[in-house]
């Protein structure tokens, strides 16, 4: 998963699914400020500060706001925005005309049944 806006400055995070639970087995940022500075044993790799977590998490709670740039969840070679995976590109529960809203969604490992 990344965030959409490819925006310098916005950190990328990449999850695998590990049993039941997201791996977050990557993170990077271009530039970095006040709370997201990158950990000490991050590297500069073509202009992008990467590290290796290796977080596990059962729930990963993403916040839709239009105070927020969208997520990016990319998984087979394709890539979709949160808010196109998510009701008609207003968040799940926003009611009209209401741009203060905020939305939640929780993201899970699952795996597609075999057959």
């Amino acid at each position: 998963m990344r965030d959409s806006s490819g925006t310098v400055g916005y950190p990328q995070r990449h999850y695998r699914i590990d049993g039941t639970n997201l791996r977050l087995v990557e993170a990077r940022i271009r530039s970095f400020g006040a709370g997201m500075e990158p950990p000490p044993d991050a590297t500069l790799r073509d202009g992008w500060w990467t590290w290796r977590p290796g977080n596990d998490v059962a729930v990963l709670r993403l916040t839709q706001s239009p105070f927020a740039h969208d997520y990016e969840l990319c998984w087979r070679a394709r890539c979709e925005s949160l808010q196109q995976l998510t009701a008609s590109g207003t968040g799940p529960s926003r009611p009209a005309g209401d741009a203060a809203a905020i939305d939640v969604v929780d993201v899970r490992a699952c795996r597609r049944p075999a057959g």
